[in-house]
């Protein structure tokens, strides 16, 4: 993909060899320890005990893991100690906190997830191994606010949720796409009006380790260079991975990987990973 030649960065990340199939890498500061604990323990103990898969945390908490978490883990468990980052500063730095990292990261595909999720079936490993067999070696999340049904679904969604209709209406007209795109053209994260398509999550997102670590190092760069003007995007993080999705090529997988049984519109999808309802009025609703 050569990412950072098309914008003019060296990009300097460690290219390891990968022993296991599949890192799976989560942030986890203050409170949020406990959702990655939940987090790990709904994965099963299947996969828990999976030779192929590393779990990296980072977080300010280390010594707070449990330890029959830790023992079942071994030395598959990467810890990565970090200050306790508070909001939005703890979402904001993730592609930093990633990319220097980079060289304790050993799985040939990386999957960031939050702390705060839990995976709803047990086939989502067999899931991400078809989905890295597609050409794109990014894997971004549709937004699960921002889905809307297909075909006849759509119809009868907006039918049956009156007040979408009115909100879609608004967001076409005056932001010219569903999402919570960054509309500050002295922000890095600036999405002009005519790319805003297809939004994405910055909860959940995968790929083959050497492009996710090209787009961290990249993201990590534009949001400091953002922060050095005391710029901080509308949704932080989210905010520049949706530049990212406008600029370069990915694979747009289903709100299946970052379902939320709050939006009506997901009724038709399955979930394999879901968010947990931390709070009603939190910003993720955005309604």
């Amino acid at each position: 993909m050569a990412l950072g030649a098309e914008l003019g960065i060296e990009l300097t990340y460690p290219r390891e060899r990968a022993p296991y199939n599949l890192t799976v890498f989560s942030i986890a500061t203050g409170k949020y320890l406990e959702y990655w604990v939940d987090l790990c323990r709904s994965a099963g103990i299947e996969r828990m005990n999976d030779p192929s898969i590393q779990w990296v945390i980072a977080s300010d908490l280390i010594a707070k893991i449990p330890e029959e978490l830790v023992a079942v883990f071994g030395n598959r468990l990467t810890t990565i100690p970090i200050p306790a980052y508070g909001w939005p500063q703890a979402t904001l730095l993730r592609y930093q906190i990633i990319y220097e990292n980079a060289s304790l990261i050993l799985g040939q595909t990386l999957m960031y997830l939050d702390a705060d999720m839990i995976f709803k079936n047990n086939h989502w490993v067999e899931t991400i191994e078809n989905k890295m067999k597609a050409k794109s070696n990014i894997h971004l999340v549709q937004h699960p606010g921002y889905y809307r049904p297909s075909l006849g679904h759509k119809f009868y969604f907006y039918l049956r949720n009156l007040k979408f209709i009115l909100k879609d209406l608004r967001d076409f007209l005056y932001v010219g796409g569903l999402g919570s795109w960054e509309r500050n053209p002295d922000s890095l994260a600036f999405v002009p009006r005519g790319a805003r398509k297809d939004y994405v999550c910055g909860g959940c997102w995968f790929g083959s380790r050497n492009e996710i670590l090209e787009m961290c190092e990249m993201l990590c760069d534009r949001v400091n260079r953002d922060l050095q003007k005391n710029m901080i995007a509308k949704f932080h993080d989210e905010s520049h991975l949706n530049w990212f999705a406008t600029h370069f090529p990915f694979e747009l997988e289903s709100s299946e990987f970052c379902f939320d049984p709050s939006y009506p519109q997901l009724k038709q999808i399955q979930p394999l990973i879901e968010a947990v309802d931390k709070n009603i009025d939190s910003p993720w609703l955005r309604l």
